[in-house]
């Protein structure tokens, strides 16, 4: 055996198992009880429906190439803009 399998053997015996990679959680780690997600705000839905509706807005423009230079970033900016007033 040459001397770096040798060093590369005793380095693999001498690693702790937590070294290991497992590909599931072991029984007891990473199970934590799930916690119930607290209802979204009048506001937030409100920015997701904005949200939604400026990205089907985006999509329709872009498919009929109407968008040219402008970017998904300048064009939200203006969409949000007319949709808050």
């Amino acid at each position: 055996m040459s001397l770096i399998a040798v060093l590369a053997l005793g380095v693999t015996l001498l690693l702790p198992p937590a070294f290991a990679q497992t590909t599931q959680p072991q029984a007891g780690q990473g199970q934590t009880k799930a916690t119930p997600k607290r209802a979204r705000s009048p506001a937030q839905l409100r920015n997701d429906q904005i949200m939604r509706d400026c990205g089907a807005e985006w999509r329709a423009s872009k498919a009929a190439g109407k968008t040219g230079t402008q970017t998904w970033r300048g064009f939200l900016g203006e969409c949000r803009k007319r949709k808050s007033a």
